[in-house]
């Protein structure tokens, strides 16, 4: 099964989680969708695709990968992962806000894979943010879920059937 996994990021959280999904199959292609916006998806059987979360929206790397996309992705089995700290409720409503209903409905799953947060690639106003929401909400120091990734890797390959 021809796979392809594209990733948008900024800090590289996305790409590491590309990075460890891609170790589960054989040989799949792997695309920075910053370097290359529009991948030709009709040579892929199976496309998984993520990115981050910057002050509440999705990387526009990959809302424009969907949004050009959106007619061929209906026909392929594909996921998507999404880098970012907010997990429960507030994840489900920034997947509401970020991808199209026609991908939520025909995904076999958007998972939320966890954060990383690097203040050495984040600006001063980015840091000054986000010191202010990791205190106020008294959050832990974000991390990749590795079980997550388990987990999301698991439910593709079943679903597809590897």
């Amino acid at each position: 099964m021809k796979t392809l996994i594209a990733f948008a990021t900024k800090s590289g959280t996305s790409e590491k989680c590309a990075s460890m999904i891609a170790e589960h199959f054989d040989s799949p292609d792997i695309v920075d969708l910053s370097k290359n916006s529009n991948p030709d998806v009709r040579d892929y059987d199976l496309i998984i695709a993520g990115g981050s979360v910057r002050m509440g929206n999705l990387h526009a790397h990959l809302i424009r990968f969907m949004k050009v996309n959106l007619r061929k992705l209906e026909d392929k089995q594909m996921a998507f992962f999404v880098c970012c700290m907010n997990k429960g409720e507030k994840f489900d409503q920034q997947v509401e806000k970020g991808f199209p209903k026609a991908i939520r409905e025909n995904a076999i799953e958007i998972a939320h894979l966890g954060a990383l947060l690097k203040w050495d690639k984040m600006n001063l106003l980015e840091r000054s943010i986000m010191k202010k929401i990791v205190e106020s909400e008294k959050l832990e120091e974000p991390k990749i879920d590795a079980t997550a990734v388990e987990e999301f890797v698991s439910k593709v390959k079943s679903t597809v059937g590897l």
